[in-house]
């Protein structure tokens, strides 16, 4: 629908009120990022090193499948992390092992095993806090799709784009030697 690619009446009238809902959306993001930035809302830091991996525009640029990557990675050399996401459609969820929680949740832990604690959470210090209960020795927290989570603290930002459509809302995808 947000890429036009759905013609459809129902679609048609949804793009319309989202384009009448962006200028107010856009400003109430800007006044959020500008307390942020004065620091009068509270980043609160967790009390491990915190990595986000997140983008600038909506899907489809692997921010799951890079987090997989990362964590892979991250234990290779020896850390003990733990996965933080905000947990769409299954607020305040654990998953261990294939245990249940939203669909996302549920494809990172079978991707990263029982020993990898997955927290589904709106509120990221919360989560953080069940996956040190679950295992105290955690060295670094990634955040998924944390790049627009301002509350929390983070040491370091991976931003993911499409490189055939960095900036989203392209009717049809480019190829990248037209960039």
């Amino acid at each position: 629908i947000m890429r036009g690619r759905d013609t459809s009446v129902s679609a048609q009238f949804i793009r319309l009120g989202m384009d009448l809902a962006q200028p107010f959306y856009a400003a109430a993001v800007r006044v959020r990022n500008f307390a942020f930035d004065r620091r009068w809302r509270t980043i609160r830091p967790l009390p491990r090193p915190v990595v986000s991996v997140g983008n600038i525009t909506t899907g489809g640029t692997g921010k799951t499948p890079m987090v997989i990557e990362l964590v892979r990675r991250l234990r290779a050399m020896g850390h003990r992390p733990a996965v933080l996401l905000r947990g769409y459609k299954a607020a305040h969820t654990s998953t261990q092992g294939g245990a249940t929680g939203s669909d996302e949740a549920m494809v990172l832990a079978a991707a990263l095993g029982p020993d990898v604690p997955v927290e589904a959470d709106p509120d990221r210090t919360v989560g953080a806090a069940r996956a040190l209960e679950r295992d105290s020795g955690v060295t670094v927290f990634v955040l998924d799709d944390g790049f627009q989570h301002r509350q929390i603290h983070r040491d370091i930002d991976i931003v993911l784009i499409d490189a055939t459509d960095p900036f989203g809302g392209e009717d049809e995808a480019r190829d990248v030697t037209d960039l």
